[in-house]
């Protein structure tokens, strides 16, 4: 199976980047091991397995041969009917779960009724491009990879994208014990330092951890975190998406971008306040032969910068993008 998972990659059947993600992709299949998918922890999917108790006999538990498969109890009992005829028994299911990564590397296509051939399944499997942390790039990109080719014969994505993972300012990872955890909806709404501290206590801090964290959150927080809305922190953290770099992320950055923003907005404003009632844009991008000298320079700028932003969402470069967009601003 990580033969075939490498080999896809090879022939440019799967594209993975940036590059030092392909690289990692490599590293982790050419040195691949044997993969144990129970788990004995109480939650998952238990494992389609069933030990079969013959009456008055006794049995390894460990013994294979006892054992059938059935995607329902009833279907096991078939296959133990058939197994051993004219026998008395009582099946006993696997009380282990399926790893975890093993459940969500069928998640391509179990979603869309697999193994039947339903419609959506072959409307939407495989995909174009899946989005995701190249922290888990071993861990649930390369089991869809490997189990999709293995039970589909397809490869479940043709582009894979890992995104950076956001850190502090500092470049530590996120972690409640600090108190660096920067919940999204804080940064849009903005939120006080106390109320950054009073979310400490509801979870299951020890106390002297809630006085560290409370520290760190002071120093780098002694305002609190101001509103700065759902538009301004999409665009710093495109800003921030350099190719195999984790964010760095500073809040007085995301405030910067949202004073951005705002000048996106009152500029707007000021032009559809210039504009005559029931004004109607041309159709097209064509030169009415009107422009002043600075009408046209503005019109250039811009359309630069459109085929800048174009070409650079298509390389997934979003910083270069953004950055595009805030330079002709």
């Amino acid at each position: 199976m990580a033969h075939d998972a490498l080999q896809v990659v090879k022939d440019g059947k799967l594209v993975i980047k940036p590059q030092s993600s392909e690289k990692e992709y490599y590293r982790w299949m050419e040195n691949i091991n044997d993969w144990c998918i129970s788990r004995q922890i109480w939650w998952g999917h238990r494992i389609p397995a069933y030990f079969v108790r013959l009456a008055g006999e006794e049995q390894d538990f460990d013994d294979g041969q006892f054992w059938v498969c059935g995607r329902s109890e009833e279907a096991a009992r078939e296959s133990a009917e058939k197994k051993f005829p004219g026998k008395t028994f009582t099946l006993e299911q696997d009380p282990d779960v399926l790893d975890t990564w093993f459940s969500s590397g069928l998640w391509p296509f179990s979603i869309m009724g697999w193994p039947e051939k339903t419609a959506d399944f072959e409307k939407f499997y495989p995909t174009s491009l899946l989005e995701t942390g190249w922290d888990i790039l071993f861990f649930w990109v390369a089991r869809m990879v490997m189990l999709g080719i293995k039970l589909t014969g397809e490869v479940p994505f043709s582009e894979v994208y890992c995104h950076a993972l956001v850190r502090d300012a500092q470049g530590r990872k996120m972690s409640k014990s600090l108190g660096n955890v920067i919940d999204p909806i804080d940064v849009i709404e903005g939120i006080s330092l106390q109320a950054l501290h009073d979310k400490l206590r509801v979870g299951n801090l020890d106390p002297r951890e809630i006085i560290k964290a409370e520290k760190g959150q002071k120093m780098d927080f002694p305002n609190g975190i101001p509103e700065c809305g759902t538009d301004a922190l999409r665009f710093c953290l495109g800003a921030y998406s350099a190719f195999g770099k984790d964010i760095n992320l500073d809040i007085m950055r995301v405030d910067g971008y949202r004073k951005f923003c705002n000048k996106l907005w009152n500029a707007t404003r000021f032009a559809l306040l210039k504009l005559e009632d029931g004004f109607l844009p041309t159709a097209t991008a064509a030169k009415s032969g009107r422009e002043s000298l600075a009408e046209r320079w503005i019109l250039n700028k811009l359309n630069v910068a459109a085929v800048e932003v174009n070409d650079q969402l298509g390389q997934r470069n979003f910083m270069k993008a953004t950055d595009a967009i805030y330079k002709f601003w």
